[in-house]
């Protein structure tokens, strides 16, 4: 059984392509063309209502697309102070979050505006991806993780922050003046062992913008 990866997508263009885009995915995950354990928001669905039905299983590498998970979720357009319009989509899927087929899909509509961002999540590979190759800015508030469990002190810290908060919350729970992430790890580890069931896990998101599958 997969370690399931958890990716959160934004698409932003001109408010006429988001539509499309948007409308075309709801109708494809509406039904199944065909059957699988995931039912109709199998991720396969969308690439093969985009008209990819042959490059799911494809033995040559360079055609093979990665859709092995479903849609989990997916906003309604919205519209913000600047005028930029943007939907988020949700997806769970096997080991990495398989982003390419979402350029394809893009592709195949020939959305000309359109682009993406995404923030994914598998820990057991130990994959924290932002990927932003335009420059939108999105996740700016998410670079890293602290994954926290226990008792209410060490809970309250558990959440998504910006390097600098996570420092200064690190510290203060602590009681330390470090000024690296890092420095943080042993005192992770003592922590740990000096509090049965408690835990405290640091995660720093990577920029990258490489889609990677």
């Amino acid at each position: 059984m997969p370690n399931w990866c958890y990716t959160t997508y934004r698409f932003r263009g001109n408010k006429d392509e988001l539509d499309v885009l948007h409308d075309k995915i709801v109708e494809w995950i509406s039904s199944s063309t065909m059957k699988t354990d995931f039912g109709d928001p199998w991720l396969g669905n969308i690439v093969i209502g985009a008209g990819f039905k042959d490059r799911i299983d494809n033995p040559d590498q360079d055609l093979n697309i990665r859709c092995r998970g479903t849609l989990a979720d997916i906003s309604d357009l919205s519209c913000d102070n600047h005028g930029d319009y943007s939907f988020d989509l949700w997806t769970e899927t096997a080991w990495a979050p398989m982003a390419k087929m979402w350029d394809l899909v893009i592709e195949a509509l020939e959305l000309k505006t359109v682009g993406f961002t995404f923030s994914a999540e598998e820990g057991g590979c130990e994959i924290f991806w932002i990927y932003d190759p335009h420059n939108y800015g999105d996740f700016k508030d998410e670079e890293v993780y602290i994954d926290a469990s226990g008792d209410n002190k060490v809970e309250d810290i558990c959440g998504y922050y910006t390097k600098k908060t996570a420092i200064e919350i690190l510290n203060e729970f602590f009681g330390t003046s470090f000024e690296k992430l890092e420095d943080f790890e042993t005192l992770c580890e003592e922590y740990e062992s000096e509090h049965e069931d408690s835990f405290i896990s640091i995660h720093e998101f990577e920029f990258d913008n490489e889609l990677g599958d």
